[in-house]
């Protein structure tokens, strides 16, 4: 998506936003819920929701089995047609169809665990999930293979993935068995697309990916620039506060709230050449640059990008603070008077209408560099050459990802079930 930076994990910086439903297709088949032990979950505009058993809670505390490896997923997902992040029953989501795929890359039923959960309808260019996979020989169950490489898990999940059509691993770490996808982020960042213009439209490649605005004239962009600056720091954001928030304290910091303009999409060709319905002459062009009066010049819609960064963020946080903003861009209220609806502390108080779903996007989940640099302790090491061991295999490095080991050919779609 035009304009928006996309960031790998590695990397530390503020990031954080949230999502729910939007119907969609039932599942097929029906997993065992995994027990939840952390209640009372921080519901920022991509709050964080971990869900982990009692039992994987345990697990992380004892050495795990030899053929066990923890691993960091960075995923890519357009919300329009999924029902939120988050496992939801009778319902397509984020977590579902990704836990399908790791069924069948893994053999067996596996539960994720989630940095941030949004609502329906909110897309993701890095929201992360953790998850502990065993690697099992399908041969020879009893046989100790060594932990899948990440690239090998990034390109097995992405196989079961395709016919999705929506959802992508990006990128796969492989972590410390120790590594929590939620409580070890540092930042989430969210962005917000905004498309003003009455004569036209967003590109039908567009639609369900920003906010289109119907006004003639543009939004006041220097006027919304002094309104967000307004709301950075530590405030009581009580008044961009949905009801059903979770969150403890309505008071969080917001490290960085910007508004930028950029050109409208699509960016290759010139405004002139898509104009016409014949050739443009390079001479036509370059003359249309300097003047653009006549009826067939496009004059640009305008197409605004807001970023907030932030540790976390309460319930649709970013959203009301979206609106808010375009309410400050229309001149219904000043940037003067920001303070003053902070200090107020009450949602009603605020005028200003809820963004849609459909132009957030979270941008990315941060750690600090350290926590994703994944060092084999010489127990690792140890553990590696019992397996060597166990297998009678002192020549070469046994379990490693071979291509016999994940056959893709037509005859067996079944990647990474050895």
């Amino acid at each position: 998506c035009h304009g928006l930076p996309r960031r790998g994990l590695r990397g530390a910086s503020c990031v954080h936003d949230n999502m729910q439903p939007v119907v969609g297709e039932h599942h097929k088949r029906k997993r065992p819920e995994p027990q939840v032990v952390e209640p009372s979950l921080d519901h920022s505009e991509g709050l964080a929701s971990g869900m982990i058993s009692k039992q994987r809670q345990s697990h992380s505390k004892r050495t795990p089995p030899l053929n066990q490896a923890r691993y960091l997923l960075r995923v890519e997902y357009d919300g329009g047609k999924l029902f939120g992040m988050q496992r939801q029953p009778e319902q397509r989501t984020v977590q579902g169809c990704l836990e399908d795929a790791l069924e069948k890359f893994a053999g067996a039923p596996v539960a994720t665990c989630l940095s941030s959960r949004t609502d329906a309808g909110v897309h993701s260019l890095g929201n992360t999930v953790h998850v502990d996979l065993h690697r099992v020989n399908k041969k020879k169950p009893d046989k100790v293979m060594k932990p899948h490489d990440p690239r090998m898990v990034q390109s097995g999940l992405n196989h079961f993935l395709a016919k999705q059509g929506d959802i992508r691993v990006a990128e796969a770490l492989r972590v410390a068995p120790r590594f929590h996808a939620r409580h070890m982020a540092v930042g989430r960042t969210y962005y917000y697309r905004i498309h003003v213009s009455k004569f036209h439209p967003p590109s039908i490649f567009e639609r369900g990916r920003l906010w289109h605005i119907d006004l003639e004239q543009p939004l006041d962009l220097a006027a919304m620039q002094e309104a967000a600056a307004h709301l950075v720091g530590e405030h009581d954001f009580t008044t961009f506060r949905a009801a059903g928030c979770q969150s403890s304290t309505p008071v969080k910091t917001l490290h960085s709230f910007t508004v930028e303009q950029y050109p409208s999409w699509p960016v290759f060709g010139s405004k002139q050449k898509r104009a016409k319905f014949t050739k443009v002459t390079d001479e036509e062009q370059g003359e249309a640059a300097n003047v653009c009066s006549n009826s067939d010049c496009v004059d640009d819609p305008q197409t605004l990008v807001v970023t907030a960064q932030g540790a976390s963020f309460l319930y649709h946080q970013v959203r009301l603070m979206v609106g808010f903003l375009k309410s400050v861009g229309m001149g219904d209220i000043k940037p003067s008077e920001v303070p003053g609806f902070l200090a107020a502390r009450d949602r009603a108080a605020c005028p200003s209408i809820m963004a849609p779903a459909h132009g957030l996007y979270l941008g990315s989940v941060e750690y600090p560099n350290e926590s994703l640099v994944f060092v084999e302790p010489l127990e690792e090491k140890v553990r590696a050459a019992a397996i060597s061991s166990s297998n009678g295999d002192s020549s070469a490095e046994v379990g490693s990802d071979s291509q016999e080991d994940f056959d893709t050919s037509p005859h067996n779609h079944i990647v990474g079930v050895e």
